[in-house]
């Protein structure tokens, strides 16, 4: 998985004394936590249910149920159907299996779905293209091209209504950062399924016309997957990029969620800042990373080395330093020791950190207001 390894966890609950200062320091201050429906899942959503994960084989999941494709809303309006929706590796397409369209030619499509419930009755909804964009960067240091990404809005089909419900898939994030924020946008990627709920990654087919696929809004963490180049679908540019699930991809995964001790709790908020670095160096350092001099700043805080699907050992959690938008927890060190081990501290490791990459594949780190990425 990585040059070298870290064999030996340790087992033991440790605390520092800079560890119990820092622990006093957030007694008695204010934390609002995690919301009801997780720590930043961020999920694409039609009238309340989840869409993140779609399916093109007309087979339910979670209550949504593909029906139709068509060209426009006329066609579909007249039972125009055209079922030849698919996806290539991370961009949209129609037609084929010789001729496809692609990019602008899907705006304005129209993907009809059936949400089912068991107490209600069967609802009907038209998923618009409204926007199709090849303006994001991918967060590499070298330039390797743009994620097509795009815009889709939703329309109850409640005939009986003058004013149909409408909404979006994907929720507001606007921001000047060409890096990072479109309002209202999503990428989308086929060949692994990355759950929003418990950031497990799992490979999926990629079979024209029923493969199913990812629609993930930007802010969420399948989202960050891909513009990271840690998917299957934006892995592959001109040989470069390749990982696997196992080497690296759940190990981000678990970083972007603060999962120190494994899959299944996550300890951040949606809208935290973070810095991140990979052993491979392939993400940029001014956007994502850091610089030794920013090690220097007062504003700067090692967090934690990632490997083996957990934090390896972990300095200052996110959530106990003050950041723009989420005040610390005052309580996070208990909270991770009510679920496990607190890993041992980084510093203080005979390799940490100049040699953190012989250990883990990612580190991650806070570093005040400069942070970009939320």
């Amino acid at each position: 998985m990585r040059i070298a390894l870290l064999t030996v966890l340790v087992t033991a609950c440790t605390t520092l004394p800079e560890v119990e200062g820092l622990e006093a320091q957030l007694q008695g201050k204010d934390y609002e936590g995690c919301t009801s429906s997780g720590c930043g899942d961020n999920g694409a959503v039609v009238d309340g249910s989840d869409i993140s994960w779609f399916r093109l084989d007309h087979n339910p999941y979670k209550g949504i149920r593909y029906l139709h494709f068509a060209t426009s809303q006329w066609n579909m309006n007249h039972g125009i159907f055209a079922d030849n929706l698919d996806i290539k590796g991370n961009i949209l397409r129609f037609g084929g299996p010789i001729t496809w369209q692609t990019g602008p030619a899907l705006l304005n499509t129209v993907i009809r779905v059936a949400v089912e419930k068991p107490t209600e009755p069967l609802r009907r909804y038209d998923i618009q293209i409204a926007g199709v964009y090849e303006d994001t960067p991918y967060w590499t240091q070298a330039f390797s091209g743009f994620a097509e990404s795009y815009r889709f809005t939703w329309t109850a089909l409640t005939p009986e209504d003058d004013t149909p419900e409408r909404g979006e898939l994907c929720p507001m994030d606007v921001s000047d950062d060409p890096w990072w924020n479109r309002a209202y946008r999503a990428v989308v990627f086929e060949g692994e399924k990355i759950d929003n709920e418990t950031r497990n990654i799992t490979s999926t087919g990629t079979a024209d016309y029923v493969a199913p696929f990812n629609i993930a809004c930007f802010g969420g963490l399948p989202a960050k997957q891909e513009l990271a180049r840690r998917t299957s679908a934006s892995a592959t540019v001109d040989g470069m990029y390749h990982t696997t699930i196992a080497d690296d991809r759940q190990n981000l995964a678990r970083a972007w969620a603060a999962e120190y001790c494994g899959g299944g709790e996550s300890f951040t908020h949606q809208g935290h800042k973070l810095r991140i670095k990979d052993r491979h160096q392939w993400l940029s350092i001014p956007k994502l990373g850091w610089t030794e001099d920013d090690e220097l700043s007062p504003d700067f805080q090692f967090e934690a080395v990632w490997s083996d699907g957990r934090a390896i050992c972990v300095d200052t959690p996110r959530l106990a330093v003050t950041d723009p938008n989420i005040p610390p927890d005052p309580e996070i060190f208990d909270r991770i020791r009510s679920v496990c081990n607190l890993p041992p501290p980084c510093t203080g490791q005979s390799w940490f950190p100049k040699s953190w990459a012989l250990h883990g594949d990612f580190a991650t780190a806070t570093f005040g207001a400069q942070d970009v990425l939320p």
